[in-house]
């Protein structure tokens, strides 16, 4: 499921059972990329096409243009469109035909990725040499938000809690967020991940866990905890969903049920 889609589908759902509305909101960042020219696109390998599509310039950039370099899409809906590029799927989210998300899976047994223009460090992802969420953290050198997409019935077939660790964008990378997400996870994995959220869901309620609670990092170390050696399966970036986060809302109070149950322990 795509990450917004799940989102919005989630809190659709928890919306009508609550007698609310909730929907998220986004604008798209203007392209600063060069046109790429159909002749040029010809002479490029699918490993040069894929570096291609890799590059965060490609967030705002009209779809009709992008598949210049990605082609014909193998499915696609008013919103989200898939593409096979040197063996990796590539999955991306337009609003009003313009670029906001862009997500490649990681997982093909043909997949090979170089996620150096995404994290901005060296890193290879290919068969038999997976990265972990632990690891991204170091790559990319900062701690990751960790935030929940959908609970319980509103996560499909699995009922696995729909998650991703998030780098928000700031100025300098002109506010385009990176994310890494995974479906399914290993059992291990699975019950360390429905821990932390049952902690989230225990003390706050899943409306609140999918609204309110987007901004507040207190959960952050327990999630941390959890997915350490997880392996990421995708990893995407685009638009920062939550750039309009308060410093005052990350501090939010927590209930102290739960930090006297020791959730908050690093």
């Amino acid at each position: 499921m795509h990450r917004r889609t799940a989102l919005v589908l989630a809190l659709a759902l928890l919306a009508s059972a609550c007698g609310r509305d909730a929907a998220p909101d986004g604008t798209a960042h203007a392209a600063h990329a060069v046109t790429p020219s159909r002749a040029n696109v010809a002479k490029l390998t699918d490993g040069q096409r894929l570096a291609r599509i890799l590059d965060v310039d490609n967030i705002g950039r009209r779809l009709d243009i992008f598949e210049r370099i990605a082609g014909e899409p193998d499915d696609a809906t008013a919103t989200t469109s898939t593409y096979t590029v040197a063996g990796c799927t590539i999955d991306v989210e337009t609003a009003d035909r313009a670029i906001v998300w862009i997500n490649v899976e990681l997982t093909g047994s043909a997949c090979t990725v170089d996620l150096t223009p995404v994290l901005r460090h060296r890193r290879v992802v290919r068969p038999g040499e997976p990265l972990t969420y632990g690891e991204l953290e170091r790559l990319v050198g900062d701690r990751a938000e960790y935030k929940v997409l959908c609970l319980g019935s509103t996560c499909g077939d699995n009922g696995q809690p729909d998650f991703e660790a998030v780098f928000p964008g700031g100025a300098s990378s002109n506010y385009i967020a990176v994310a890494g997400a995974s479906d399914p996870l290993s059992a291990g994995a699975q019950r360390q991940v429905k821990e932390w959220v049952h902690a989230l869901t225990a003390a706050n309620g899943d409306f609140r866990v999918l609204t309110e609670l987007r901004c507040t990092r207190a959960y952050d170390p327990l999630a941390r905890k959890a997915l350490a050696s997880a392996v990421v399966q995708k990893i995407g970036f685009g638009e920062n969903e939550d750039a309009d986060c308060d410093p005052d809302d990350e501090e939010e109070d927590v209930d102290p049920s739960v930090e006297s149950a020791g959730v908050i322990r690093t």
